[in-house]
C-alpha cells in the first residue's frame, strides 16, 4: 500500500501564515503574499504607516512620552525589553489620504506596537477625528483590533506546529 504524498502547505513569504488561514494567498514563482500583507503594503503606500525607523522620527520622543511608552491600543509596555522597544510603530490615526490638513501633527500620531498596527489594517472609524473625540476615536480602533486579535488567536490556537505528527 502506497501512501499518498501530502501536498505541501503554502505560506505567506512575509508573515508566515498558511494558505488555509488567509482568504487570499497570491502565489508567485518565488514568493507568496497573503491578503493581510497586501493590506499592510497598501497602508504603507497610502502613508498611514511610516516605513522608516520610528525611533528616529522628529515626533517620536514627544509621542512616545505622551503615550507613556505604551501601545495606545493594547497598552503593551514597549520599554520592557529591546525587542518590545524595536516593535514601536508610529501610527497615524487618520491617513495622509483622508486628512485635509497636516497629518504629521502630534495629535494625529500615536504609539503602537507592530502587532496592533498590523491588526488594525486599513480600519478607520465611521466618524471623523476631532480634538474633542480623540479618546473615542482611539477606543473605536482599539475595539476593532481586539475583535481581529480574537479571530487571529483562534486561528493560531488551531495551528499544528510544523514538523508535528499531523503534518506528515
Amino acid at each position: 500500500m502506497t501512501k499518498q504524498a501530502k501536498e505541501p502547505i503554502a505560506y505567506c513569504s512575509f508573515c508566515g501564515c498558511r494558505e488555509d488561514e488567509s482568504p487570499a494567498l497570491v502565489m508567485g514563482p518565488a514568493v507568496n503574499i497573503c491578503g493581510d500583507c497586501i493590506s499592510r503594503a497598501l497602508e504603507i503606500t497610502a502613508g498611514r504607516i511610516e516605513t522608516y525607523d520610528a525611533q528616529s522620527d522628529e515626533h517620536f520622543k514627544v509621542v512616545f512620552e505622551r503615550d507613556d511608552g505604551r501601545c495606545v491600543y493594547c497598552c503593551r509596555d514597549l520599554m520592557t525589553d529591546f525587542e518590545s522597544f524595536m516593535s514601536v510603530d508610529l501610527d497615524l490615526l487618520v491617513s495622509r489620504i483622508d486628512m485635509e490638513s497636516d497629518t504629521d501633527e502630534v495629535s494625529n500620531i500615536v504609539t503602537s506596537c507592530t502587532v496592533c498596527c498590523r491588526l488594525r489594517g486599513l480600519y478607520t472609524p465611521g466618524f471623523g477625528l476631532t480634538d474633542s473625540n480623540r479618546t473615542s476615536y482611539i477606543e473605536d480602533i482599539r475595539n476593532h483590533i481586539m475583535k481581529v486579535r480574537a479571530l487571529k488567536m483562534a486561528s493560531f490556537a488551531s495551528r499544528t506546529p510544523p514538523g508535528s505528527s499531523n503534518d506528515r
